[in-house]
């Protein structure tokens, strides 16, 4: 059994997890090229690591890691002021506001698609990732399934209106609660 410490620790580490791919979404908005938004990113889970013990659980957690995310844009931007910036703070700053909720928007986006995928046939879910993941074309993916072309063409778009609609759903859902 885990002491409440413990327990803590990996409810935090879980949701730090969680909040990657949107954090380094935010944070590539700010930042002037992907290495430098991988390095931000790892200076940002440093610090939030650092103050977990501040973190009230209780509270939603996107907002308290995206203030520490552009604090360490901002710490970032200090150290290359040596190079020349385009940028002032207060651009830096609107844009970050703007990008918090646009990677919020991707991040719940992103999670209603997995819950989407969840309820479709596992034989449908393959298809999809054989053309997107795999990025298979329709010809290949229907030598595949010994079916032709088109009918590979039309299942796939049936399967996108039929996840946008699922994502719609719940976002809209999401939305009211």
């Amino acid at each position: 059994m885990l002491d409440p410490t413990e327990a803590q620790n990996e409810q935090f580490v879980a949701r730090m997890t969680a909040a990657q791919p949107g954090l380094f979404a935010f944070v590539l908005t700010l930042a002037p090229n992907a290495t430098d938004a991988r390095d931000i990113l790892s200076e940002t889970n440093l610090a939030l690591w650092k103050k977990r013990s501040e973190y009230d659980a209780t509270l939603d957690f996107w907002p308290w890691a995206c203030r520490f995310a552009r604090l360490q844009v901002l710490a970032f931007r200090k150290r290359q002021q040596r190079d020349r910036l385009v940028l002032t703070d207060e651009v830096v700053s609107l844009v970050a506001a703007k990008s918090e909720t646009a990677a919020r928007t991707w991040q719940d986006s992103f999670a209603a698609l997995e819950s989407c995928l969840s309820d479709l046939d596992e034989s449908r879910v393959h298809i999809l990732r054989r053309r997107y993941t795999d990025g298979l074309s329709v010809a290949q993916i229907a030598d595949e399934l010994e079916k032709t072309a088109g009918s590979v063409a039309d299942l796939l778009y049936r399967l996108r209106l039929r996840l946008a609609s699922c994502i719609e759903r719940k976002l809209a859902t999401e939305g009211q609660s």
